[in-house]
């Protein structure tokens, strides 16, 4: 999920979001992504090195959500590119820091309560957040530092973008594009009409057959046997009696239900330099006075408070929950009644005044009222505790009794199970996960199709189905191989039919299409030519490139072509979305008057000339720190491929 959110952080919007979802452990600490000591370097850029392992992590998370990794040289070209990105950004980061600009504590703790991602029923949740981070493989010093570097290449490239500016005639020009509309008429060829008379017979089918043998191959299949470590099957065997039960319920009952509630607000003062410490703590003691004398205390934090994610709402920093403020605001506001104000308590950021707004008393639930919940947490709990001892005992039992599962299996009390045949392609049931495909069809488990000499895969993950759960565990041994072999002819026939017939059908409607065109150009109207052939024809006025009420196709066809004159209509064929064969001519054309755009469209065109000027300008900035800087590739230590 998270990646997902960077890879589209294009947009300011977007932007913002990745920045939220750093801030509420500010103070742990910060973990070094770049630079670690005693691990191979692949890159260095001035003084900072990129490791193997960072580019490693790197490649899986772009990677993550692929249905299948490249391998050979793919891999070896998209690693690079993942590394190309990496410098790229690190010249950012260096060129941002060097401007001075920095992400301060404060900056992304104002903003962190509204973030959907880490909360639970509308509310921030710290366990969510750690199990949101554990998902996506970060540790939360890792991503803190990852979201800090990206929010400071932001604040570096939005003060580019606020440094370009549209030119008039930029704007002018892209919206009488955007306004444009066009005159068209156009016939339809219809490919159905030669279908009947454009089947091949057998003897054109035999011909194609023998002079293409070898692209009619069935490719190596192959079928595995497999067991798998699953804890849903490990729960499902774990039936506790009530005694079992109770005694959990004793161990988790403060955990069942809804825990103490409190609603917070705030009003900070801060504190930029010792100079200004007496300043602000005789600032914030005068907010207390006036609050003393019946001051409304969201007013006061609208007008005084230094925190501006929380002083337009008034202060309010929602439900806060023990873990989640600074150690020294917390035990303030766990101290108070509700409706009751702190005295002022000093945070790295300053000084604050607390109001405890609303208070909700926790409610735990009864032995009977969390019996279900209790069995469930109960079992997975057993479960997992089996789960990872088998784990650690299958990858052993796997690996010291490579030529076959029996022993890992009966050992384990697994089930051995096998698959259909299936190609690298992939197949049913564990063959369509990538994983297993590229595991089955390496170098030491297919062997080369030679039954004694394959060994069992390593241990693979199955992607999660859900988060609560450790992933399913397979391992496979190959049980099945059937060499590729060449496909006999009435084994392809159809599908060479149809490959002929739909050629015939293209080239019968293409050289209809090539003589209208060809008559168009020596001045005839496309109307006539297309009675004369018995063709409908179509005439449409005003059509923008948004227009649904023509094909796609052939609207596209239309914009492409240049602007009719006296003597010159543009013509051209495309095929429809349909598959049949259409002959557009542009009859007119009429440009959009930027005069009457909206507010709107103007704002929103000028966003997109800043933006590509912003986009040249930093691709020629990079390109410039990159000649200044110090920059080194270790090819020789970019990822193996088969570490991957």
């Amino acid at each position: 999920m998270l990646q997902a959110i960077r890879d589209r952080a294009t947009g300011w919007i977007a932007w913002v979001i990745v920045a939220l979802l750093i801030i509420p452990f500010a103070l742990w600490g910060v973990g070094e992504y770049f630079g670690v000591g005693g691990e191979p370097e692949v890159a260095t850029i001035n003084d900072t090195t990129i490791t193997r392992n960072a580019l490693a992590r790197q490649v899986d998370l772009d990677l993550r959500d692929s249905k299948q990794r490249p391998e050979g040289e793919q891999f070896v070209q998209f690693q690079r590119s993942v590394l190309e990105r990496m410098i790229r950004e690190e010249l950012l980061i260096q060129a941002a820091t060097a401007a001075g600009m920095r992400i301060s504590d404060e900056q992304l703790s104002s903003l962190v309560r509204n973030i959907e991602a880490f909360q639970i029923d509308g509310k921030f949740d710290k366990d969510q957040f750690k199990q949101v981070l554990k998902d996506n493989g970060y540790s939360i010093s890792s991503f803190e530092h990852e979201q800090r570097r990206m929010m400071q290449v932001r604040q570096f490239v939005q003060s580019i973008q606020g440094s370009e500016f549209s030119v008039a005639a930029q704007l002018n020009n892209m919206l009488r594009l955007q306004g444009r509309t066009v005159d068209l008429g156009y016939t339809v060829i219809s490919a159905e009409k030669y279908r009947e008379q454009s089947k091949p017979d057998n003897a054109a089918i035999e011909a194609h057959f023998n002079a293409n043998r070898d692209q009619f191959v069935k490719p190596v299949e192959v079928k595995v046997d497999y067991i798998k470590l699953d804890i849903r099957d490990l729960e499902a065997e774990i039936h506790p009696d009530e005694a079992a039960l109770r005694s959990y319920y004793d161990e988790v009952r403060d955990t069942l239900g809804m825990s103490e509630q409190r609603r917070v607000s705030h009003i900070l003062v801060s504190v930029d330099t010792p100079e200004a410490e007496q300043e602000a703590l005789a600032k914030i003691t005068k907010i207390r006075s006036e609050l003393d004398k019946g001051g409304d205390f969201a007013e006061q934090a609208k007008q005084h408070s230094d925190d501006s994610g929380s002083a337009t709402q008034g202060g309010d920093l929602g439900v806060i929950e023990k873990g989640v403020l600074d150690p020294a605001l917390e035990d303030a506001a766990l101290a108070l009644q509700q409706g009751e104000v702190s005295q002022p308590v000093r945070s790295q950021f300053g000084y604050h005044l607390i109001k405890l707004t609303e208070l909700k008393p926790g409610d735990i639930k009864t032995f009977d009222q969390a019996r279900e919940e209790l069995t469930a947490r109960y079992k997975l709990e057993e479960a997992e505790k089996v789960y990872y001892e088998r784990f650690e005992q299958l990858q052993d039992l796997a690996y010291e009794n490579p030529e076959s599962l029996e022993v890992a299996a009966s050992t384990l009390g697994l089930k051995i199970q096998q698959s259909k045949l299936f190609s690298r392609q992939g197949g049913e049931g564990i063959a369509t996960y990538p994983q297993v495909l590229s595991a089955t069809y390496s170098e030491d488990v297919l062997a080369a199709g030679d039954l004694k000499r394959a060994v069992n895969s390593g241990l693979i993950e199955l992607p999660q189905e859900d988060s609560d759960r450790p992933a399913s565990i397979v391992v496979v041994h190959l049980a099945e191989y059937v060499p590729d072999r060449p496909l006999e002819l009435e084994e392809v026939r159809d599908r060479i039919s149809g490959q002929l017939q739909k050629t015939a059908v293209n080239d019968a409607m293409t050289k209809l299409a090539d003589d209208l065109l060809g008559k168009i150009k020596s001045g005839g109207k496309l109307e006539t030519l297309a009675a004369e052939n018995e063709l409908a024809y179509k005439a449409n006025t005003k059509v923008a490139l948004t227009d649904q009420s023509v094909d796609r196709a052939i609207v596209d066809a239309a914009f492409r072509l240049g602007k009719p004159s006296a003597g010159n209509q543009p013509s051209a064929k495309v095929f429809t979305t349909k598959g049949d064969l259409a002959v557009v001519t542009l009859l007119g054309v009429e440009d959009g008057d930027p005069a009457a755009q909206p507010e709107s469209m103007l704002t929103f065109m000028k966003q997109m000339i800043q933006t590509a000027q912003a986009d040249d300008t930093i691709r020629g900035l990079v390109a410039s720190l990159r000649m200044a800087a110090e920059v080194q590739v270790f090819e020789s230590n970019l990822i193996q491929q088969e570490n991957n």
